[in-house]
């Protein structure tokens, strides 16, 4: 007697187990367990939006603090694109976790699409900056100093929607 192979498969939530039922015999059929699938980095199979549809929320709820510091100094701490080569490719989720990460270290830190403002040289880029508005270049840069990161990192840029980058942004 040859037994019809049915296949079952089980997930229970996140992390749960799952099961699919092989055949021990022509008659009998024992769960065997299946190691569950790694999370996504995006939470998209989780019933979590993908990373870049979190990086257009967190946009949305930083704009109203962007437009507030509009014709001010604030530290620019990070501009990062899908494709982007440093320690690795940043994609998505990675300038998400990037970005929470500065935010817990810098709660004043939000997120702006360089596409927004004109003031930035390329588009596409995803662009941190500290929403502690200072009245000229140097104060920025100072601070960017006494926070300790490193000149490429940190630097002195103002957001504005009708000025491009020539005179809105000070390299330390």
């Amino acid at each position: 007697m040859t037994a019809a192979v049915v296949a079952v498969l089980v997930l229970a939530g996140a992390g749960g187990a799952a099961w699919y039922f092989t055949p021990r015999d022509d008659t009998t059929a024992v769960p065997a367990p299946i190691a569950p699938a790694a999370p996504s980095p995006t939470g998209a199979d989780q019933g979590v939006a993908p990373a870049p549809a979190l990086l257009d929320v967190q946009v949305a709820s930083d704009r109203s603090v962007a437009e507030s510091v509009v014709g001010s100094w604030l530290p620019r701490i990070a501009a990062r694109q899908a494709g982007l080569v440093e320690n690795g490719t940043y994609d998505d989720a990675r300038i998400l976790q990037e970005f929470q990460d500065l935010e817990r270290t810098y709660p004043d830190a939000i997120l702006v699409r360089s596409d927004d403002y004109p003031t930035f040289r390329r588009p596409g880029f995803w662009v941190v900056l500290v929403a502690t508005p200072h009245s000229t270049a140097a104060q920025v840069n100072a601070w960017c100093d006494a926070n300790g990161f490193d000149k490429g990192d940190c630097f002195a840029k103002r957001l504005s929607h009708t000025e491009g980058p020539q005179g809105n942004t000070v390299a330390r």
